[in-house]
């Protein structure tokens, strides 16, 4: 019994010998050391997760900022583009600049007159460049099916609201004009003017109202205006046959097409036989439909009539020349607008406009929380959009480059403070005063040029 209990012992003492704790045996009965398995705790799940998480803000902070750095990129070159994109605008600029300046350039008149002749060919070529864009961008839009839709009603909102800014102007100057005239024939009772002359001074007066009336005759303005854009209709097509054959002629014809771009416009003969359109249809109202020596005769009255009431003087003077302002306006600023159109800056300005959208949806879509995407959309995008709409739609009304662009700017910063305003009292309403921003906005930009300014 005693035998058997040892030698049960010693086969138990063998068994564990051969299989020790600390020993794996592999299939061939070989033995090797276990691997060490890790344990994951609960702490560094959240140490892996908090890695990832942070990886994502930071691509997110990177989305953001080159979405809102394109949007404001956008922002700036439509704007810049729109406001300046009319000879009118840069070139009497810089000529009464370049004028008023002189000393600076030069004492000699000639080198002045060079200076400014080179900045309206370089205007040119920039209106070219910009007739060129637009040019283009319709030639290759026009080739997706429903565009054209598209198109003509961006154009035709361009168009109209252009014709309505001129007949409300020239309504204005004849209104304008009809209550300085009756004031005038009132005060000239008691001047030194004689009974012959007041009655010729009538007639004058009369004359010239009754052109002035049939010139700004709403439906008349239209006719005219309707006219001119028909004679321009797709002059893109036109541009872009001129493009065309200038890329064929290779570079051994570069500075003859560089030459020529800078001095003529891409549809110059189309856009010729419209200025000359336009001249037959305006001639009649040269001069206000008076001779020269009526207009002259008519100063010289007025002259003595007013000898002792200069106030009456200054207001005939500042009638007259709000209808020559606007006058001049249909011939320059709306052939130039109805040019544009007809190159197609309505539909490019407009999908301007969608792509910046676009990247300020991308970019408010950045922010971690619903609170933050109120925030940037009323304190960055807003503030942006309206820049730009203000600025395209003063020069679709045909308000000159720099009120454009300074009215788009003023109504941008209005929006901006109107828009941290809103979004203070959502915080409050929300109780999320004082949350921690994700993405980059406006005031941070302006933060960091203040910052580089300083130093």
């Amino acid at each position: 019994m005693v035998q058997n209990n040892i030698n049960t012992s010693s086969l138990l003492q063998s068994y564990i010998n051969k299989t020790s704790l600390n020993k794996s045996t592999d299939s061939n009965g070989n033995n090797f050391q276990p691997t060490p398995q890790t344990i994951t705790t609960p702490v560094d799940t959240f140490s892996q997760n908090g890695n990832i998480d942070e990886k994502q803000r930071n691509k997110k902070r990177k989305v953001a900022k080159i979405a809102l750095f394109g949007a404001m990129g956008l922002t700036v070159t439509l704007g810049l583009l729109a406001a300046f994109r009319h000879q009118g605008g840069l070139i009497n600029t810089a000529k009464k600049t370049v004028g008023n300046i002189k000393g600076f350039f030069g004492s000699q008149k000639e080198d002045v007159k060079k200076i400014t002749e080179n900045i309206a060919e370089y205007q040119n070529g920039a209106d070219n460049l910009n007739s060129a864009k637009d040019s283009l961008i319709r030639h290759f839009m026009m080739k997706i099916p429903g565009y054209k839709y598209f198109d003509s009603l961006m154009s035709s909102i361009y168009k109209n609201s252009a014709v309505k800014a001129m007949q409300r102007g020239y309504s204005k100057a004849l209104n304008m004009m009809k209550d300085t005239d009756e004031a005038l024939l009132k005060s000239v009772e008691n001047s030194d003017l004689d009974s012959t002359q007041i009655e010729r001074l009538k007639e004058l007066l009369y004359k010239r109202f009754d052109t002035l009336k049939n010139l700004a005759d709403k439906s008349k303005v239209k006719t005219r205006i309707d006219k001119l854009n028909k004679s321009m209709k797709r002059i893109d097509i036109e541009a872009y046959e001129k493009m065309k054959s200038a890329k064929e002629g290779g570079i051994t014809k570069l500075k003859e097409n560089l030459d020529d771009f800078s001095r003529h416009a891409w549809a110059e003969s189309t856009l010729a036989n419209s200025r000359n359109i336009q001249a037959k249809q305006l001639e009649a109202f040269e001069n206000f439909g008076l001779s020269t020596q009526e207009a002259l005769e008519l100063d010289e009255l007025i002259k003595i009539g007013t000898k002792s009431n200069l106030q009456m003087r200054s207001d005939v003077q500042n009638s007259s020349k709000a209808m020559e302002k606007i006058f001049k306006k249909e011939k320059g600023a709306m052939f130039e607008k109805l040019r544009d159109i007809n190159y197609g800056c309505a539909p490019a300005d407009a999908l301007g406009i969608l792509t910046t959208m676009g990247l300020l949806k991308l970019y408010s879509a950045q922010a971690d929380s619903k609170e933050e995407k109120m925030k940037v959309t009323l304190t960055t995008g807003l503030p942006l959009m309206v820049t730009l709409g203000t600025t395209l739609g003063a020069t679709i009304k045909m308000v000159s480059g720099a009120k454009a662009l300074v009215l788009g700017l003023f109504t941008g910063f209005i929006a901006n403070k109107t828009g941290k305003t809103i979004n203070e009292i959502y915080q409050k309403k929300h109780n999320t005063q004082g949350a921690p921003s994700t993405i980059i906005t406006l005031d941070d930009c302006a933060k960091t040029g203040n910052k580089k300014y300083e130093k």
